[in-house]
């Protein structure tokens, strides 16, 4: 229906207004990759050698609930972390899959979280995504992705620390 906005979308434009608020990362485009979810890329450009690309997929449905992965490539090694708002076995409805791999080969997969409500999750991920950018453009020598392990260094009082 023209002008009705889906959950999705209102989440994507939280996401971007927030962004653009903050400064330092610019959104690149949107795109609409299938009913329920929407793929926001970032401007490469910004961010140093040798992040290729860097995207946020946000998927939303009434059943599922939300899911938002942010993903950085690192000419080839995956940097990935993923937020979620949605009942599950693992954790709290609010609960976060930290990265390099967004928590698919640690143990526990994800850690609660306290996102606050509604739309205000968007917040937390901005803060996120900002202090994450701060870091990889102010460093001398980044850390790959293969070689990183989280410890809870970004808007760590939003998640629990691993056990």
């Amino acid at each position: 229906m023209p002008g009705v906005s889906r959950p999705v979308d209102v989440y994507v434009n939280k996401l971007c207004r927030a962004l653009e608020t903050t400064g330092g990362i610019p959104v690149k485009k949107t795109a609409d990759t299938g009913d329920g979810e929407r793929r926001v890329l970032f401007e490469s450009n910004t961010y140093p050698d040798p992040v290729t690309e860097i995207n946020v997929i946000i998927s939303y449905s009434a059943v599922v609930g939300l899911s938002v992965t942010y993903r950085e490539n690192w000419s080839g090694d995956e940097w990935e972390c993923r937020w979620g708002r949605h009942p599950n076995p693992h954790n709290t409805e609010d609960h976060f899959h930290y990265p390099p791999d967004a928590g698919g080969n640690e143990t526990p997969t994800a850690v609660d979280a306290k996102y606050g409500q509604d739309i205000l999750i968007m917040t937390n991920i901005v803060d996120f995504l900002s202090e994450r950018y701060t870091e990889i453009i102010s460093t001398e020598s980044p850390v790959y992705p293969s070689d990183y392990c989280w410890t809870n260094e970004y808007c760590s009082e939003t998640y629990e620390d691993l056990p």
